[in-house]
């Protein structure tokens, strides 16, 4: 019979295994400077940066006709590793909402 933390134990340990070594070192380093900043894309940027090419051949891509994120199942992995790592659970935004958010904090030229 299970006890009721081995489920969430159970998902942490599946999750540590599928996301590389050097993954989990870039989304520690991406914890520590990102802030409070909750987009995943953002996030997952800036994880990609510190990658190689064979790394970044992991994460999802974007839907062609959408241009939106599809997040797989080393996506979510990846994102539920940076809340660990920062205590921050990270949204999936369409590409309207991150434009839009973007307008709302561009500073005005005026």
């Amino acid at each position: 019979m299970k006890r009721s933390g081995d489920d969430s134990q159970e998902e942490w340990n599946a999750s540590r295994q599928i996301v590389p070594p050097r993954i989990l070192e870039a989304v520690r380093e991406a914890a520590q400077y990102m802030g409070d900043e909750d987009d995943w894309v953002a996030v997952k940027i800036q994880i990609m940066n510190s990658v190689s090419p064979e790394l970044r051949r992991l994460f999802s891509r974007r839907d062609q006709a959408t241009r939106d994120q599809i997040v797989s199942d080393f996506d979510r992995a990846v994102m539920d590793e940076y809340q660990r790592a920062s205590g921050v659970a990270l949204v999936v935004r369409t590409l309207r909402d991150r434009q839009d958010r973007r307008a709302c904090l561009a500073p005005d030229d005026e």
